[in-house]
């Protein structure tokens, strides 16, 4: 069974080995235990994200079945291999702690200013006139008409719901039939078509009603500090608008820094934004290949570890080291030729559409981050792990300490051990943050067309393209499709931190 939201894939056998891949479904670090029907076979861990292959620290049997304690990162998995016979050999079957369930997060001070619902801001109504369609229809005998994008030869508003309305004359009489999008208008005998129109035919006009004030129902929430909700009418209240896209814009401060954040109708929103090292469980148990077990402990408390032939075991983490905040300014340097400045300095660390200098907001690219860091020598004592802790990214970051490189980090958290890199005193610290594309077509989008268009798709290859001459209009990119306008949101981008030095401590269990 499953006590979290966990995804379990069915099970596939391959000669004498069962596997299962369990995924977490949230975007938070759970854990959960998890029962397979398989007995007398040791349960393994194989890690795909690291390559790393265990042994599962804790596990039992019941009958003919084994119940297995997973622990997951934001959206992690796992696949849960049994292949090997259980020998009878002694092993964990439960672990209590005293103290948190989780490690102490660094404490972020939320406030919630202001915070609205409403209609997307530049969303363009659009409609097109059908009639010709329409009449020849009718002249070959139809007179059920199904309202979809068909009609038009394309999607004149994607993303709302919109309608077909025909205006005919019967008897010499105007008369006027209107449907929505998925059903079918039907025309009487002998109707005249006069004129016809699909797309968004309500009122374009934007009342004062047209949005939902939603800053008191998030204060009450930032109360217990963070907010996680899906933003949708039933949270609203009400739907201000119907049949067109809406979002929720969010100016709040975190520790007194002032953010902004737009979060799109069915998506959800989450505060503070960044999940951290430090929502992690306190401690951690592994098996090493000799069968000895080790706990990493992140805060300090004791454990109480029982095995299955009823053996037990205390372990006391005291010296445990609060984790080290990163501060201070950073170098941001940007590649040429793609609108940004070669270098800036930040005082401290800000989303990139946040920044004031020119063309650092639309960058698309890698930019490098680049710090000296102030490593204290009890950090890197026997018998403790440090971990650098790089907090919000988004959306890809390549890590290198003292010149060597640590690798990509592509998911949450976004953390990695550094234990035998760093040295005492100053150290080299440099982070190579990739974002999206949107930044970079949505800044192009302020700039003249450099091609033409129908509706979003491309109507034919641009002269300047083929022969191979850079856009007439300064634009830095060329798609064949057109997702985004000069009003579309810019994404979060950069290292976005809190960065912090967290150390755990490594204990022996005998």
């Amino acid at each position: 069974f499953i006590l979290v939201p966990l995804r379990m894939l069915q099970r596939r056998v391959a000669g004498n080995t069962d596997i299962y891949f369990v995924s977490n479904q949230r975007q938070q670090f759970d854990s959960a235990e998890c029962t397979f029907r398989v007995s007398g076979k040791i349960p393994e861990l194989w890690h795909p994200d690291a390559g790393v292959i265990e042994r599962a620290p804790i596990w039992s049997e019941h009958g003919e079945r084994t119940t297995v304690q997973l622990n997951f990162d934001p959206a992690g998995s796992v696949f849960v291999i049994f292949r090997n016979q259980a020998e009878g050999a002694d092993h964990l079957v439960a672990v209590e702690g005293s103290g948190p369930q989780i490690a102490a997060a660094i404490p972020i001070k939320l406030r919630i200013l202001k915070a609205v619902y409403g209609p997307v801001p530049g969303f363009k109504y659009r409609r097109f006139d059908v009639t010709a369609k329409i009449k020849a229809l009718v002249r070959s005998g139809a007179r059920q008409i199904p309202a979809d994008n068909e009609i038009a030869g394309q999607d004149p508003a994607e993303g709302i719901v919109k309608q077909l309305r025909v205006e005919f004359l019967l008897n010499g009489e105007w008369r006027t039939n209107q449907v929505a999008e998925g059903e079918t208008l039907e025309l009487p005998a002998g109707a005249e078509v006069v004129h016809a129109v699909y797309g968004h035919l309500r009122s374009r006009t934007i009342s004062a009603d047209s949005t939902v004030d939603l800053t008191q129902k998030l204060k009450d929430m930032a109360k217990s500090g963070k907010v996680d909700v899906r933003v949708d009418e039933e949270f609203a209240g009400r739907d201000p608008v119907v049949g067109i896209p809406k979002e929720l814009r969010v100016d709040y401060t975190a520790d007194g820094k002032p953010c902004h954040l737009i979060v799109h109708e069915g998506e959800t929103l989450m505060l503070p934004p960044h999940p951290t090292i430090g929502l992690a469980p306190q401690w951690q148990t592994s098996v090493a290949a000799d069968g000895s077990l080790l706990v990493k402990a992140w805060s300090n408390g004791r454990l109480e570890l029982r095995t299955a032939r009823g053996k037990m075991m205390r372990v006391n983490a005291t010296n445990v080291l609060a984790p080290q905040k990163i501060t201070g300014a950073w170098q941001l340097s940007f590649p040429p030729h793609w609108g940004a400045p070669p270098s800036i300095m930040l005082r401290r660390l800000i989303s990139w559409p946040d920044c004031t200098n020119v063309g650092v907001p639309y960058f698309s690219g890698t930019a490098t981050y680049e710090k000296e860091i102030e490593i204290p020598a009890d950090r890197l004592a026997a018998g403790r792990e440090l971990w650098l802790d790089l907090g919000g990214v988004k959306n890809f970051a390549e890590v290198s300490l003292n010149g060597h490189d640590l690798g990509v980090l592509w998911k949450p958290p976004f953390r990695v051990n550094i234990t035998h890199i760093a040295k005492p005193g100053l150290n080299r610290l440099l982070v190579k943050v990739t974002n999206l594309w949107p930044n970079r077509l949505i800044g192009d989008e302020q700039l003249p067309p450099d091609c033409d268009w129908n509706a979003r798709q491309l109507k034919a290859w641009p002269q300047w393209l083929l022969d191979g001459k850079p856009s007439p209009t300064g634009r830095l990119t060329f798609t064949t499709w057109h997702p985004w306008t000069k009003y579309s949101p810019l994404l979060e981008s950069g290292l976005l931190g809190p960065v912090a030095l967290r150390t755990a401590e490594t204990i022996p269990v005998h």
